[in-house]
């Protein structure tokens, strides 16, 4: 007996008990981020900071209450500014044989959903949360449109796509069906078509063929947003930063996502929103949040124009509904309503791995996957309120210190006094009785001193704080005896840095290659630019959507990337013209480095152009097909004298014929590709004929 109930009431009680349980876990593991939160966004964080802003009237705007000299900030700052790449790009390699040849045409896509889709604002957003925080993380789905892709499918629309509008009306006119796609200009359609609808000449059946087609036009063009985030766009995979701790894993996992059985996005959203969206089932749902600073709700108003739902959508992976029988469960729960808004039984994408999210760590835990964030692991939060209080100590003794004037009425008039107030500096003035008063001559009034102890404890905490979390821009510890010392701890500084850009260009590795899952599930119809320069388009096409491929990216930016590839590129060709090149060929039969190869792999992967056969015809020219030296004269080889001939004339440049066909390399299939998706490979070399066969 399974414990899971089969009534959608009890069904509803088990996810909440789930809920309330995972919410119980995590709040203790999250809780001491908020302190270091408050003290990024400089804000009084600790009980000392909170009690002086109270004492002051609670003003925020003068910036001289208490110190605001932010460590942790800085050093965010600097973190995410040295790991995040500008402009990264992504390498593919294929994984089968139907993936060979289209890995370039991959790549090219991933970087455009990348940009497309603003993945860098939303990947250094999930960055802060995991240097902060025990992990952050970002939601990924696809924004499908279905009403569009009824208009767009040409099993249920058949006919031509026609791009100019009076080309299409006149089409239209004369009985012939066409397809209207998302991307045209649907202004200018909708005018063309509506004069044409206007001229006294058009039947009734050409008018109504008119109008069909102006509301498939207009659809598009009334088309809303997906979401009220911009970055999610109809027909394109999405994935959105979702806020530290709302990204809620099933506390029985013990590895993360990959064997977790469930996991929850809190969302909080205004009622409007909620009734608004027509999958959910809103009927009889209530506000049941508010924000801390909204104003109250007026007298004789039905629904609160401030009131919030929180609620949760989640995702669980092979629940057990019964006694042989797993599902993938699609919920959105509230846990002050009553019923399911959404349940069901198989999740709205099918081609994901694990789940549609993907969590980025910094720090690993013993017992468990995770652990609390790394500054709070290495007493940051700690660190940055004692700088704050020994400075603001500091603050508080400078401003006590006046320039004061204490005198005795007796020996002294207030004439006297203002005199002193405005004389020149170093001047001097009697005062009878000072030495029977004090026992000097001459006395001056002693300001307040800062003892040189807390100075010392200053310089302790801010070595502490480099030691326990690193430093951004490695510098020396102080007192290092040595260069030597100094450059450990440079390198090891270097290390953790590098440890954390490793794990974060892994997160952004496992987001591209669900985009392309995404991609090839729901295979837009979009046509995706490759190469401007030869005005180079593909779609998403069945045998493209059978490869599979390894994603690697790029993490400094692009341009720099192609300078160094460029440059690897230049040394290895002049490498390979020189005495090297003479002295491979002297002990392999005269056969040396294919430099022209070279050249063009130079061209495609350091300039950047996938054409080279405009620079270098002779990558057009037929060269001979490869002798099979195995075959009889009959099948097509040569006779055993011209074979022995051919095999002895290596001096001449001829290759030694092969045993075995050699597999194509990445920079020949990179350019070999683009003329098989152009539909221009000729008989080349056996590398282009293997090429377009796998594909």
């Amino acid at each position: 007996m399974i414990s899971y109930p089969s009534s959608r009431d009890r069904q509803l009680e088990w996810w909440k008990r789930r809920l309330e349980h995972a919410i119980d876990y995590w709040r203790p593991i999250f809780e001491p981020s908020k302190v270091l939160v408050a003290q990024y966004n400089n804000e009084a964080a600790t009980t000392r900071e909170q009690d002086e802003m109270r004492y002051n009237m609670g003003d925020q705007s003068d910036p001289g209450i208490r110190n605001k000299a932010n460590i942790v900030f800085g050093y965010l700052d600097q973190s995410i500014a040295n790991i995040a790449a500008h402009d990264p790009t992504f390498t593919v390699h294929p994984f089968n044989k139907a993936g060979i040849g289209s890995e370039r045409i991959v790549s090219r896509i991933s970087d455009y959903w990348y940009r497309e889709t603003d993945q860098l604002l939303h990947d250094k957003r999930a960055l802060l949360d995991a240097y902060v925080c025990p992990f952050g993380g970002s939601k990924i789905g696809y924004s499908a449109d279905v009403d569009g892709l009824i208009i767009q499918d040409p099993s249920i629309n058949p006919g031509r796509v026609i791009d100019d509008p009076v080309d299409e009306s006149l089409y239209l006119i004369s009985g012939e069906i066409t397809t209207v796609l998302q991307d045209q200009n649907h202004t200018a359609h909708i005018e063309a078509h509506t004069q044409f609808l206007q001229q006294p000449n058009t039947s009734i059946e050409r008018a109504a063929i008119l109008e069909a087609h102006i509301e498939d036009h207009r659809y598009f063009m009334e088309q809303g947003s997906p979401d009220k985030n911009t970055t999610i766009k109809w027909e394109s995979p999405y994935g959105v930063h979702w806020k530290a701790g709302d990204i809620i894993i099933d506390p029985m996992a013990s590895d993360g996502l990959r064997d977790a059985k469930w996991i929850a996005f809190r969302y909080v959203k205004h009622i409007d929103e909620m009734v608004y969206q027509g999958d959910l089932d809103t009927g009889g749902l209530e506000p049941n949040f508010r924000l801390d600073d909204a104003p109250d709700m007026p007298d004789g108003m039905e629904v609160d124009d401030f009131g919030m739902v929180e609620g949760y959508e989640i995702f669980a992976k092979g629940q057990i509904t019964g006694s042989n029988r797993k599902e993938n469960l699609w919920v959105d729960i509230c846990r002050d309503h009553s019923k399911f808004m959404r349940y069901e039984n198989e999740w709205p994408m099918e081609s994901l791995e694990d789940f549609p999210c993907e969590i980025l760590s910094l720090a690993d835990g013993v017992v468990d996957w995770h652990t609390k964030g790394p500054l709070i692991m290495g007493g940051a939060d700690s660190m940055q309120s004692l700088v704050n209080e020994i400075l603001d100590s500091y603050l508080s003794v400078i401003r006590k210190q006046k320039n004061l004037f204490l005198y005795d009425p007796r020996y002294i008039r207030e004439e006297e006094i203002d005199a002193i107030l405005e004389a020149d500096d170093m001047e001097s003035f009697e005062v009878e009785g000072l030495v029977e008063a004090q026992g000097r001559a001459i006395q001056a009034i002693q300001f307040g001193d800062v003892p040189p102890e807390k100075g010392e404890i200053l310089r302790i905490v801010q070595s502490m704080f480099d030691r326990a979390n690193g430093t951004p821009q490695p510098i020396s510890m102080p007192k290092s005896d040595s260069a030597t010392e100094a450059n450990i701890q440079d390198r090891r500084n270097t290390a953790r840095e590098d440890e954390r850009a490793e794990k974060f260009a892994a997160y952004q590795v496992r987001k591209a290659r669900k985009f392309w899952q995404l991609t090839t599930e729901f295979r837009p119809e979009r046509m995706f630019l490759i190469d401007p320069r030869a005005a180079e388009f593909v779609n998403i096409t069945e045998d493209l959507a059978q490869g599979e491929y390894q994603f690697e990216i790029n993490v400094s930016s692009a341009a720099t990337a192609t300078a160094v590839e460029r440059k690897q590129f230049m040394d290895l060709i002049a490498l390979a013209s020189g005495p090297v090149n003479q002295l491979i060929m002297e002990t392999n039969n005269g056969v040396g480095i294919n430099v022209a190869e070279l050249v063009k792999d130079l061209l495609i992967r350091g300039y950047r152009i996938q054409d080279p056969e405009r620079i270098l015809p002779f990558l057009n020219n037929p060269t001979p097909e490869v002798i099979d030296p195995g075959a009889s004269p009959e099948g097509g080889g040569l006779p055993k004298e011209a074979l022995a001939a051919l095999m002895g004339a290596g001096g001449a440049g001829g290759p030694a014929p092969p045993t075995e066909a050699a597999p194509p390399t990445e920079s020949a299939i990179q350019g070999d590709a683009m003329r098989v998706d152009r539909g221009g490979a000729g008989p080349n070399s056996a590398i282009t004929r293997n090429s377009a066969e796998g594909m």
